[in-house]
């Protein structure tokens, strides 16, 4: 996700694991989910938001905004947009392992894990 502040991009990142299952969850194609993940193999984030202002984080966005005293006009995708409970409960370790080979660039730099 990326927001807009005057002429600053605000891009959102979020714990890898969860956004995939996120991601699986909305796109309603249940072929199961490493099927899904090397079907589809969504862009790692350090690639959609390389050329962003800032990064925040999605579970931290509004406190976020307020210490880099940003008013982006339009929050409503984030206000939409919810944490995956449970998101944990889709991994098995085969899975982890799969996550972690095609997106550790995003764990590692953005600081999640598991």
């Amino acid at each position: 996700m990326i927001l807009y502040d005057n002429d600053k991009t605000i891009g959102v990142v979020r714990n890898p694991y969860e956004r995939l299952v996120a991601l699986y969850t909305q796109s309603l194609n249940y072929i199961g989910f490493d099927n899904w993940i090397n079907k589809y193999n969504p862009e790692l984030q350090t690639v959609l938001y390389k050329d962003c202002d800032y990064l925040i984080r999605f579970e931290a966005w509004q406190k976020e905004l307020e210490f880099y005293d940003l008013h982006p006009k339009d929050t409503s995708i984030l206000n939409d947009e919810k944490i995956t409970m449970m998101w944990d409960n889709w991994y098995t370790i085969k899975t982890k392992t799969l996550v972690y080979r095609l997106y550790h660039k995003d764990i590692e730099t953005y600081g999640y894990s598991f």
